[in-house]
């Protein structure tokens, strides 16, 4: 059975027994090594011995290195479901987008670290951080607490809230603020006129916020539908035109 061969592949086997240890680094090294090589079914199998270990970025990583695009569970599990539901409930926003924030942020890897210094689950740069726990009167001592699941994520809701609110709700703004910073997007946002939004996103400078914002609309509609939720209804609420200094013109939902 090709399935049990790869799990016990010895650099697989290595992988699961560091991953178990909480040597993450050291288990991230030994994946690497033992499936760059790999075919594309051998990805595949790595993918779901990680998901079974529950090492879900693993999972969801490897999963990305293949054309295989159809296993949602995989892809887009529901990690920390309550903490996550509760604080987006708390904060007025959608579940599905939160989650989706997080997918597109940090595919759901705790300790994850950009190249520009951000941390943790909702990638935080602690700058951000530190403003957003002064104004909740939350003690940050140190950078590294972004890299604890409860304080990123009760950080990263309340930024999240605030882009939202600074932006009418229009969780495509949103989004590209919490991409690309709420200043850029101001002077993204045309002042003589108004523009459809997918235009809008099309003729932005950043491929990376392109892409981004592309991201987080296709997941929030993949998440809403696991949620129980309407993804069509979900996305045509997220694609209101732009209009001058960011205002979102009140239109009416089109009839199902």
């Amino acid at each position: 059975d090709d399935f049990l061969i790869l799990e016990h592949h010895p650099g697989m086997l290595r992988a699961r027994e560091l991953f178990f240890l909480g040597r993450i680094v050291e288990a991230r090294r030994e994946w690497y090594h033992a499936t760059r090589h790999m075919a594309e079914w051998q990805l595949q199998g790595a993918a779901k011995l990680a998901q079974g270990w529950g090492w879900h970025d693993r999972a969801i990583i490897t999963m990305a290195r293949t054309s295989q695009r159809d296993d949602l569970d995989l892809r887009f599990p529901l990690l920390h479901y309550d903490e996550i539901t509760a604080l987006a409930r708390r904060h007025g926003i959608d579940p599905a987008f939160a989650f989706a924030i997080v997918r597109q942020e940090s595919a759901f890897t705790p300790d994850a670290r950009s190249h520009a210094g951000a941390l943790g689950l909702m990638q935080l740069l602690p700058r951000t951080a530190r403003q957003v726990a002064r104004r909740m009167n939350v003690r940050l001592r140190h950078d590294r607490e972004l890299l604890e699941i409860d304080t990123n994520l009760r950080l990263g809701m309340a930024h999240l809230r605030d882009m939202l609110s600074r932006y009418n709700n229009n969780r495509l703004l949103a989004a590209a603020a919490y991409n690309a910073g709420r200043y850029r997007v101001d002077k993204w946002i045309r002042q003589d006129a108004i523009i459809p939004a997918d235009i809008w996103v099309e003729t932005l400078p950043f491929r990376e916020t392109r892409n981004y914002i592309q991201n987080v609309l296709l997941f929030t509609a993949i998440y809403e539908q696991k949620l129980g939720g309407s993804p069509p209804r979900m996305i045509r609420s997220s694609l209101h035109p732009i209009s001058p200094a960011g205002a979102i013109l009140a239109l009416r939902a089109p009839a199902d």
